[in-house]
Order: C-alpha cells, then sequence, then structure tokens
C-alpha cells in the first residue's frame, strides 16, 4: 500500500502534523512493506506537479485537519480514481463548528463554511483522532477510529538532561497562553509553589505576552523563550525536572490524550 499524507506546514499545525503525519509515515517506511509520503496542504492547493505525482499514486490520502475548497474538489478526483481518504481531526468541533480557516491562520485559501465543512466530511471514508473523546463531535455516517498520537523514539534516546541547581518546572511545545494557565487554576498554583519553594524555578517556552507581563509585575523566579521549533523540543526537555500543561474549558478536555498533553 502506499500512503501520503497531507499536511499544513503553518507555525500553528508543525507540532500536531510531526505526530500525525511524519512520524506515521516514517514507521510505515522503516517496515520495508509499505510506502508513505508527505506533502504539504499549499501544494495540494496549487495543484504543484509533485503533489499531483504523490497523490496519483497514492491508495490512501491522509487529510490533517484542513478540509478547505480546493481539498474538497480534490477529494472529488480522488474518489472517482477508487482512492480511499480519511480527514485526521485533533482540534474539537464544538457544535458543529468548523477547523480554523488557513486564512485565518495566515495560510492559503478559504475555509469552509460551518455547514459545508460538516457535509464534507461525508465524502470521506473514515475520521481519525488522537481523543476518543474528540469522536463525539462527530455524527456522520463514516468509521471514526481512535489513532493516538506517536512519538519518534528515535529523537529522545541519546539526550543527556542538563542538570542544575534547583527544580525547573517547564511548559512549552506550542503556545503557553495566560488565559489557560489562569483558567485552569495551575497559574495559582504554581505561584504559590515558587513562593512556598525557593528552589523552583519556572521554564516557558513560548508563552504570550500576557503571561509574561504578568509573571514581571509578581517577580516570579523563571526563564522564557520564545516558539520553539519543533525539531528543537527534545533538547529542551532535557532540562526540565516537570513538565506540566494546562487544561482549561471542554475544547481542551476533549484534546487531552494527545501526545501535546503527554510530553
Amino acid at each position: 500500500m502506499i500512503v501520503t499524507y497531507v499536511r499544513s506546514s503553518t507555525i500553528e499545525d508543525q507540532y500536531p502534523a510531526i505526530w500525525r503525519c511524519e512520524t506515521l509515515a516514517g514507521a510505515i517506511q522503516r517496515t520495508g512493506l509499505n510506502q508513505a509520503t508527505v506533502i504539504d496542504l499549499e501544494a495540494v492547493h496549487e495543484s504543484t506537479p509533485a503533489a499531483r505525482a504523490a497523490c496519483d499514486r497514492a491508495d490512501l490520502i491522509v487529510l490533517h485537519r484542513h478540509l478547505t475548497a480546493p481539498v474538497v474538489e480534490a477529494i472529488l478526483r480522488w474518489k472517482a480514481a477508487g482512492k480511499k481518504v480519511i480527514v485526521d481531526l485533533d482540534e474539537p468541533l464544538g457544535q458543529r463548528l468548523p477547523l480554523p480557516a488557513l486564512a485565518a491562520a495566515g495560510g492559503p485559501g478559504p475555509g469552509l463554511p460551518a455547514e459545508d465543512f460538516y457535509a464534507s466530511l461525508r465524502l470521506v471514508d473514515a475520521i481519525t483522532s488522537p481523543s476518543a473523546r474528540l469522536t463525539d463531535d462527530w455524527e456522520v455516517p463514516v468509521p471514526i477510529f481512535h489513532v493516538p498520537d506517536f512519538l519518534d523514539l528515535g529523537r529522545y534516546l541519546d539526550l543527556m538532561p542538563v542538570h542544575a541547581d534547583c527544580i525547573r518546572i517547564g511548559l512549552g511545545g506550542g503556545q503557553v497562553a495566560y488565559a489557560s494557565m489562569a483558567e485552569s487554576g495551575l497559574l495559582s498554583a504554581l505561584v504559590r509553589v515558587c513562593q512556598q519553594r525557593p528552589n523552583v524555578k519556572l521554564m516557558l517556552f513560548g508563552a504570550d505576552q500576557s503571561l509574561i507581563r504578568y509573571l514581571d509585575r509578581i517577580g516570579l523566579p523563571r526563564e522564557t523563550r520564545g516558539w520553539v521549533p519543533a525539531e528543537e523540543w527534545p533538547q529542551c526537555l532535557t532540562q526540565l525536572d516537570i513538565g506540566l500543561a494546562p487544561i482549561a474549558g471542554q475544547a481542551e478536555r476533549r484534546k487531552a490524550g494527545s501526545a501535546y498533553w503527554n510530553t
């Protein structure tokens, strides 16, 4: 079997695209029994020769997250050619709402209206999701499968921890937002821990400006860095003793169980 994964190359999608597309494609390739490749969503929008070739030779096409208008048109062509199509959804749809449009995230192409996005799910052969809770979002007559995130363990085996004279509590692997930190209760808990334990230090990777301003105002011991590219994240983990992730609201609770919340 030949599998082609279609992923967005926007910064917002970088981490989940690795877990949901690149890692799985690499594992398939290593078996030597099947073939897999990863192409950019933007290439499908532009219908580049490389994208057309990758999809033409595929038996199965896996779409990560985005069902934009050009992608729906491509699905119709792929289905007419006898190909199987899966859409992988790792964001909650809430009350039948669409995923964020790529245009809103700075990416190419318009997003679909809510009713069109939901209807387009009927075109695919199956839906996969990293969180079993998210499968409750979709009531469509296609199979829905829980497929957990998988980490490429080879990226972590040779890393050596960086020792320090303090206990380092870290958050990162994506944006660390003040709203999630505050609403989850994690922020107030960390403030109390740091006040009671002088040997504790916060390390934040990708903290938003609201969170940085708040920490500056209360004088909490911390180190903040900008957004970390996915390939650099394993090395960042070697600097931490404890890793945390805030979960606030129904949307984040339904996402719990994916690799974002377990690394």
